[in-house]
């Protein structure tokens, strides 16, 4: 069994109701056990999001996701090339993220291309 990804909004609801918990007097011990997760991860999230309202945790979680995605483009397609022209630039980049979006495999979507993945939640929403 892998490690269960939690979303910002998630891991706030969570630290919020292991303070309501413990608020109404539950030890810390059966606050975990009932929320699910273990005290690492409990002190983890504590130090990264405690505090923060779900707005700001949200521009972390974004932010991070946008420098992975910068660094991959860096490392797996810019570097790699040389550029002649602004045009010929675009272009390249154009097919490069084309490709990162519907054919290579992402380990955060067990292993698919986000595309497909966008367009099923997409045709779930409007449903």
């Amino acid at each position: 069994m892998g490690k269960q990804r939690h979303t910002a909004e998630q891991i706030i609801a969570k630290l919020r109701e292991a303070e309501v918990l413990q608020g109404k007097g539950m030890p810390l011990e059966e606050v975990l056990r009932q929320i699910g997760i273990s005290d690492a991860t409990y002190y983890k999230w504590r130090k990264e999001y405690g505090g923060l309202r779900l707005d700001q945790a949200k521009k972390l979680w974004e932010n991070g996701y946008i420098e992975s995605f910068n660094g991959k483009l860096r490392d797996e397609q810019l570097n790699g090339e040389i550029f002649d022209t602004v045009l010929e630039a675009r272009v390249v980049t154009e097919d490069w993220r084309g490709v990162y979006n519907t054919l290579r495999p992402h380990s955060s979507l067990g292993y698919r291309a986000p595309a497909p993945e966008a367009f099923i939640l997409h045709q779930v929403a409007n449903a």
